[in-house]
Parts: structure tokens; sequence; C-alpha cells
């Protein structure tokens, strides 16, 4: 049977439709889809510190001391100093940009240590007590620490102070973090002598000998007595400044013999020298030559302590003092004592490096002593 061509007409119409339909579902899937965007990666930030993450105790550190380098970034924390102040643990975050300009923090701890040992700022090389004398070792060393905490200080080596002799001992200085430094020293104990009392010995009838006199070797000190009304040593007249030495005896004296001038042990001269006992002598602070403009000022100056070979030292006025008014036979004894009596120690004066008058004793009476002047 053959179609109508109105038929056709319908078939060919429906056909259009359903491809126009086709069309449309197909466009409009297409265009519900997304496109696909690739994202950017990001590099990874990498910071390499440095392998000593400590710091001295009051050291000088910054924080980029301690960053190695910084890969795919940039720092943002300032370049700031680290607290050293104290024995801790320093904890920072540093902040750092990556190439999107995104913060990131980094965790940095810091160890303040102290690897410097204590210091030793003043101590005495030798300590001398009597026998039985009590003494604290600790009193004569002073420390300190860059940590700026306290230190502690022990002895090594031992000793007796009811024993005379000399004892080798060792000052062990140690810090909060176990760093220590060591000095070696010696403690020499004297033995105790026999306090002496104030002689009673009748002067001689004749008086040949005003004056008894008497050396306090541990104070450094002479003290003439004159007689009194029972003609009796006990009526104090002078009392001197002098240097006593490590050879200076103890015990009793009469004084045998005078010199103006008096070579000395270490080439050099004394005035108004007057023997106590052999080469045991009162005599002037030394000369370099036998001319008063020659005196060793920087000995003069520890008048007070003792610093002679064995010999009394003694300021010019006071050597001459005892030249001039004690006859050869006049009793001298040597003691030990930390008790003046209430006695005041009297001292010199002192002479300055820059003085022009150096060479001179201040106390000398020479008209042409330039101190007088």
């Amino acid at each position: 049977m053959k179609m109508t061509k109105k038929r056709k007409m319908i078939i060919i119409s429906i056909a259009l439709s359903v491809i126009l339909v086709a069309i449309i579902m197909i466009l409009c899937i297409s265009l519900s889809k997304k496109p696909v965007v690739q994202k950017e990666t990001i590099p990874e930030i990498h910071v390499i510190f440095k392998q000593n993450l400590t710091a001295e105790v009051f050291s000088e550190v910054m924080l980029y001391d301690y960053i190695d380098s910084i890969q795919n970034g940039t720092i943002l924390t300032e370049n700031i100093p680290i607290n050293t102040s104290a024995l801790q643990n320093v904890e920072i975050n540093i902040s750092i940009a990556d190439l999107a300009q995104h913060k990131h923090d980094f965790p940095l701890t810091i160890n303040i240590i102290d690897t410097t040992p204590p210091q030793i700022d003043e101590f005495n090389r030798t300590i001398t007590i009597m026998q039985e004398e009590e003494v604290t070792l600790t009193e004569y060393i002073k420390t300190s620490d860059n940590s700026k905490n306290p230190t502690s200080i022990s002895i090594s080596g031992t000793y007796d102070n009811k024993i005379p002799g000399t004892y080798p001992l060792t000052y062990i200085v140690s810090d909060s973090s176990g760093n220590t430094t060591e000095q070696v020293f010696e403690l020499i104990v004297n033995k105790k002598p026999i306090q002496p009392e104030i002689d009673k010995t009748p002067a001689p009838q004749k008086n040949n000998y005003p004056y008894y006199i008497k050396i306090n070797r541990l104070q450094n000190v002479v003290m003439v007595y004159g007689l009194d009304d029972s003609n009796q040593y006990t009526k104090l007249e002078k009392v001197f400044v002098c240097s006593t030495g490590k050879a200076t005896p103890l015990g009793k004296y009469r004084t045998e013999g005078k010199y103006k001038w008096r070579w000395l042990f270490g080439d050099v001269y004394g005035q108004y020298a007057t023997i106590i006992d052999g080469d045991i002598l009162f005599h002037s602070v030394p000369y370099t030559e036998q001319s008063k403009d020659t005196l060793e000022y920087w000995e003069y100056n520890k008048l007070g302590t003792k610093a002679s070979l064995g010999c009394i030292r003694l300021t010019v006025i006071d050597a001459k003092w005892i030249y001039d008014n004690c006859p050869s036979g006049t009793m001298v004894e040597l003691y030990d004592s930390d008790d003046l009596n209430g006695i005041e120690k009297p001292t010199a004066p002192v002479i300055s490096e820059t003085n022009p008058n150096k060479g001179w004793d201040p106390t000398d009476p020479d008209i042409k002593n330039p101190w007088n002047q």
C-alpha cells in the first residue's frame, strides 16, 4: 500500500522532532559537566637548623645564628637576641611564609648551658696559723662564675692544727654545672710560743739600759718600755711599725753593736743598724746604694707586713731613735701574739711611684730631705 503524502510528512516531522530532542539532551548533558581545573602544587618548606642548638650562659647570640638554611620560604620572625641570662631551655616559634605567602610556624629549642670553669679571683698561696688555732680555709679565697650562681669550695688534703708543720692542700671550686677549678696552696702551722709577761727584772743599779724592747712578729710592731717608779720595764715609751721576715727568731737577745750604714744581704744598705743577734738587725728600709736618695720605696710601702729576710725594718726616724737611745746590751724580746693589749698599731707614710721624692724616706730628719722642704 502506498503511503500518502500527508502521512510521509507526519513521519518526517516525528523523526525530526526525535533528532532535535536528542541534540538538545546531548547539549544539556555537555553543559552540565564542569571543566576540570588542575591545582597548582606549592613546594614544601624545608628549614635546616644548625647542629649545635646550645649557647653559653650570658653569651651574646642571635636567632639567625641557629638557622643554617630555608628552602621554599621566607622567614617572617625578626633576628632577635636569645635570652642567655639563666641556665634554661629557650623555646621560640619561627614564622616562615611559603611561596604562596601562607604562614607556617616551626618550633626551635635552644639549651643555655655553662661549660666555663669557675674563676678564682683572690686566694692566699700561704696561710699561716699558730698551733691549735682554728681556721676556716675557705675564708682565704674569693671565687666567681660566669653563670653568676654561687660556687662551692672544698679542700683536698689533710692537716692537723695541733701539729706544727707545712701542709700542701688544694682548693677545688665547683659551679652548678659541674665545672671545676683547682688551686694548690699550703697551710703552715707554727709552734705555739709561750706568751711573754712584762719583764719585771730590775734595771742595773747604774741604769745603763733605760729601755726594754719587745717585738711582736705576728703584728709587725716594736714596743719600747722604759722604767717605772719601781725601776721595772712597764712604762710604754715608743711604738714603731716594722717589717719582720721568715728568719726573724723568737726569744730574748741583747744588742751588740751599731752602724750608721750597714751592708745587707741582697747587696743593699741600711741606715742606723743595731745588731740584735748575728745577722738579725734593726735597720731602715733598704737602699740600693749607700746614699739617702736611693730608698727602695716599694719595700718601704710594705712596712707593717712580713717583708724582710729576717731583720727588723723600720722607718729612718725609728731606726735612728733606737740607734741614739738604746745602748749595746739593751734587751730585745721577740714573740708572737694576736693581741696588742690595746696598743694601736702605727702606720708609715705611703710613697707613690710617681712622687719625685720617692728615693728618700719621708721620716729622715736629714736637712737635705726633699720631703722636709
